[in-house]
């Protein structure tokens, strides 16, 4: 009964309508407006891509999961805060990706005097990421940094899933995003300080075990994030 009132409330808070782009791969709404926080945002991609994935930068706080809606184009979460912020959607078409982006201007677009914590990202984290970032050798690199925020921001997601049991199944998960993104494998130095982070907060790789701490797992996710939003 709850589920169903929650998927309710969504509905009828459903975004500004908008036409899709006939020559695009994937439309968005350009620019979100709202008077003042908090704000129960709710974006529909319109797309002919199967799935659609979304990068907060771990700023909103997501109230259900797309396996709850069951429709990855539609990314629900509420803004908490006054500010400017950024929200990408992401999906494949042919093979290819395809990424767009929405400004969301909450208030006058200033962030407020008291703004909620960001996540405490340690110094020594941040220095090696932007190390090992300094050190990949590829021109792409800039893009694929783009394909491994998505990645990671799958992973993040996936925590809240029902369907993620154990560290095999968040593995899995975020290795179909990599196929899919074109990022398998890339900035591969990078991504070993990633995972030597994560290993701290008890992640343990492609195993069978029970994911123990979703929420402190998750917690570690959003740090990630924040990091590499900082790296270039």
């Amino acid at each position: 009964m709850l589920a169903r009132l929650l998927v309710v409330m969504i509905l009828f808070c459903n975004t500004v309508a908008y036409a899709a782009d006939p020559a695009k791969p994937l439309t968005l709404p350009k620019e979100l407006k709202f008077d003042k926080a908090p704000v129960l945002l709710v974006v529909e991609a319109k797309t002919e891509g199967k799935k659609v994935a979304w990068r907060d930068g771990g700023k909103f706080a997501q109230v259900v999961s797309v396996d709850f809606l069951r429709d990855s184009k539609v990314y629900v979460a509420l803004i908490t805060a006054n500010g400017k912020y950024t929200l990408t959607g992401a999906t494949a078409i042919n093979e290819e990706p395809v990424l767009e982006d929405v400004v969301i201007t909450v208030g006058d677009g200033k962030p407020d005097d008291v703004a909620p914590p960001g996540p405490d990202v340690p110094v020594d984290f941040l220095t090696a990421l932007k190390t090992s970032y300094k050190s990949e050798a590829d021109d792409d690199k800039e893009f694929q940094l783009e394909g491994l925020k998505l990645v990671y921001g799958v992973g993040r997601q996936a925590l809240i899933s029902k369907d993620v049991k154990t560290y095999a199944d968040l593995v899995a998960k975020m290795a179909e995003a990599a196929g899919k993104y074109g990022v398998a494998g890339k900035l591969s130095t990078l991504q070993n300080v990633v995972s030597t982070e994560l290993k701290k907060s008890g992640f343990k790789g492609k195993t069978d075990e029970l994911i123990g701490d979703p929420k402190k797992l998750r917690e570690s996710f959003t740090k990630v994030l924040a990091a590499l939003e900082s790296v270039n």
